[in-house]
């Protein structure tokens, strides 16, 4: 009898230890996957940024502050590109559509990514 309760124990232990290493398992490769994309997507946005400030640069307005900032809401992001330069307040509203609309040609276009801009203005 006791060598029947020593079994069954002894299975039962080697059950749970069998499930959670592969719930350990399979959390480490969502996890894992979840870092790479985060990696590429931090990347794309990385260029964003960089070819916005060249498109700045370009246009006339050096040193311009840009900022890249997002939602997570599920599977989908919202960024928020904001611009900071004191001649582009200067500009008129036909202007400063030209140049959103330039600015928001270059994000990266995913399915699940969705872009805004604005113009940060301090008076």
């Amino acid at each position: 009898m006791k060598k029947n309760v020593k079994f069954l124990v002894g299975t039962v232990v080697l059950i749970l230890v069998l499930a959670l290493g592969i719930k350990g398992t399979v959390t480490s490769r969502e996890y894992g996957q979840d870092k790479v994309d985060r990696a590429v997507l931090r990347q794309l946005e990385q260029t964003y940024i960089s070819d916005v400030k060249t498109l700045l640069t370009n246009s006339g307005y050096e040193n311009s502050g840009v900022m890249l900032n997002y939602v997570k809401d599920g599977d989908t992001m919202y960024y928020t590109i904001t611009v900071h330069h004191d001649a582009i307040t200067a500009l008129t509203d036909a202007e400063k559509s030209i140049l959103k609309a330039q600015i928001l040609a270059l994000a990266f276009e995913l399915p699940e990514c969705f872009f805004q801009q604005e113009f940060l203005s301090i008076s």
